[in-house]
């Protein structure tokens, strides 16, 4: 199953999915006064056809987010092609899947992320 279905024809496309994770920790007076943590997530589509490019994304993952996606990315391009005949674009004809991370140190724990919030605090006070 191709879970971004493109029409033929299309030059090139790429899709993506992508989830955002955040963590909020507020310390006020040593107190912690804010502990959340939140993700988000969503979908996008790039095409290029008939020498003209098209995005469009959207923040869920569901199948019919994804054919929503694509089929606007889609209409975009075609959208632009309205401007006229454009120079043909020579684009690198590999590809690629996976997922991208970044090197980073391994996340604290609750715990630890609370003790190092009450020294900066204590080190704030002592100053």
């Amino acid at each position: 199953m191709n879970k971004f279905p493109l029409p033929s024809g299309i030059d090139y496309a790429e899709t993506r999915e992508h989830e955002v994770r955040k963590v909020r920790k507020i310390m006020v007076d040593g107190n912690l006064t804010a502990n959340t943590e939140s993700s988000e997530r969503g979908v996008s589509a790039r095409v290029f056809n008939k020498g003209y490019w098209g995005f469009a994304s959207i923040p869920a993952m569901d199948q019919a987010s994804r054919d929503k996606v694509a089929r606007k990315a889609v209409d975009n391009a075609s959208v632009m092609s309205r401007f006229g005949q454009k120079p043909e674009l020579q684009l690198a004809g590999n590809a690629y899947q996976g997922e991208q991370s970044t090197d980073h140190s391994p996340a604290m724990s609750q715990q630890e992320s609370i003790e190092l919030m009450e020294a900066v605090d204590a080190h704030c006070k002592d100053r």
